[in-house]
């Protein structure tokens, strides 16, 4: 599958049937040595956005911000919370992600995806005790994720205009890690997801 990823006529329902897929999986893949997995963490992510009146293409980003955690191998992703060796030129997981949907998904909503992780850096950096309230997992990828970063970078990200979008979803990501925390199924939410996906602008394939 990755091969097909490289080619650029990608299709993105190739992309939308391979994260649902990869999904199913992710019930069993631990969110780094938190109390939840991958797919608990992102309907958890997805049901607080739901909650706060936040739109489809914040609620979507929400749910599909960390695919590339358990979508794209993990070798590829500078930041993984696998025991895994990274190859040259790998990316973070938000830009990973950003980059496998981007066929897929609106640009609003592929900004929130690609920097959620620099949201993180911004926050530490500018909210006073915010470090303080990060899970084990955050704070351990803050420093790979730093290291590609500059202030200057996120001064720059801080002024576009969907940066106040991809800081609420950041603070959604930070509490959705809580153990028991009941959600709609993943079934229903994969139903929202394909209607939001109808819905998106697409340029005619040519």
């Amino acid at each position: 599958f990755q091969g097909a990823m490289n080619q650029k006529e990608n299709d993105w329902k190739a992309v939308r049937n391979h994260i649902v897929d990869c999904y199913q999986k992710a019930e069993k893949i631990r969110y780094g040595q938190s109390a939840v997995t991958e797919l608990e963490h992102s309907l958890q992510c997805a049901e607080l956005a739901d909650q706060a009146g936040a739109d489809e293409a914040l609620v979507m980003a929400c749910m599909l911000h960390d695919v590339a955690r358990f979508a794209v191998p993990q070798s590829q992703v500078s930041d993984t919370l696998q025991n895994t060796e990274v190859v040259p030129g790998a990316k973070n997981h938000g830009e990973a992600a950003a980059e496998l949907m981007k066929d897929m998904l609106p640009e609003r909503s592929l900004f929130c995806i690609r920097y959620h992780a620099e949201a993180k850096q911004y926050l530490c950096q500018n909210n006073p005790g915010y470090r303080d309230r990060l899970a084990d997992a955050s704070i351990k990828t803050l420093t790979v994720q730093s290291d590609s970063t500059s202030p200057q970078d996120l001064e720059t990200l801080a002024n576009h205009r969907f940066w106040k979008d991809a800081l609420r979803v950041r603070t959604w990501d930070d509490r959705a890690k809580v153990k028991g925390r009941e959600t709609r199924p993943l079934d229903y939410w994969i139903e929202r997801l394909d209607e939001f996906l109808a819905d998106v602008p697409r340029q005619p394939a040519t």
